[in-house]
């Protein structure tokens, strides 16, 4: 009797190591799953702030680009502007000319 006792808590000994054995197989698994999608997690956020701050560089890059087309579009009218006075005034410019060297001869 004394030996099926002992055989009993021997039996009951394995068992419960073949338990503590499958509970820590369990438990690395967990781990290794855990880790694996907290490693996926982290590259499609990776993905994900990479595509946000591309957008918002592009919208940058169009409002930089719409004020510098704002401000080349003024710079090219105030120039045309200037051209079309100097333009008018070329006729005055050529009589005073003309008027100098007429009044002053040729000295």
């Amino acid at each position: 009797m004394a030996i099926e006792l002992f055989e009993a808590v021997r039996a009951a000994e394995e068992k419960a190591e073949g338990i503590v054995l499958e509970a820590q197989r369990a438990a690395r698994e967990l781990i290794k799953e855990t880790e694996a999608a907290c490693v996926d997690s982290e590259r499609q956020m990776a993905r994900e702030h990479r595509v946000l701050y591309q957008s918002i560089l592009e919208e940058k890059r169009a409002a930089m680009q719409q004020t510098l087309d704002e401000e080349a579009k003024a710079e090219t009218t105030a120039i045309h502007q200037q051209m079309q006075d100097a333009h008018q005034r070329l006729p005055q410019a050529v009589q005073c000319i003309a008027e100098r060297v007429m009044s002053n001869g040729n000295r």
